[in-house]
């Protein structure tokens, strides 16, 4: 993994996306083109999480076992990580994030009941979260390392970039 002070963002991006990997998140250095997905006619413009019947259908068409009410659309990462907490997380839970994890995820899973707490190995949670590359030095973390230790623990895991 590169030091803090050498990361190159957009080379790191091109170094371990995948060919083919279609990343539509704002932070990605080179976003792609909604045409991507085989439709000139989808709007990329602010939608709404159950508007746009053609582009849920044709990111649902990329999967075997999804359909288009099975996907949700989010104008950005804090709406996602929000949906994401009430979606998965009730009164007791225990969130590990990061001091850096997004606001609107730490304050879902406050409104829910759940706990924030801070990741450390053997954390016992229901939710786990990575920021990657983490905030605010730009750390790149082992995301697998990270899903393994979260599954092993019980955690769902979340990573988040």
């Amino acid at each position: 993994m590169p030091e803090t002070a050498d990361l190159d963002l957009p080379a790191f991006y091109a170094a371990h996306l995948s060919p083919g990997m279609i990343d539509l998140s704002t932070s990605s250095p080179h976003p792609l083109a909604l045409r991507v997905l085989n439709s000139d006619d989808i709007s990329g413009a602010f939608l709404t999480p159950q508007t746009s019947l053609p582009l849920r259908l044709a990111i649902a068409s990329r999967y075997t076992t999804l359909g288009a009410d099975d996907i949700l659309l989010c104008s950005g990462a804090g709406e996602a990580l929000a949906a994401i907490a009430y979606a998965t997380l009730t009164r007791g839970d225990i969130v590990a994030a990061s001091p850096s994890t997004y606001p609107s995820l730490c304050n879902a899973a406050r409104h829910l009941g759940a706990s924030i707490v801070e990741p450390a190995p053997g954390t016992r949670a229901t939710l786990a979260l990575l920021t990657n590359p983490d905030v605010p030095f730009g750390d790149i973390r082992d995301t697998a390392a990270f899903i393994t230790d979260a599954l092993s623990s019980g955690a769902l895991p979340l990573v988040d970039e």
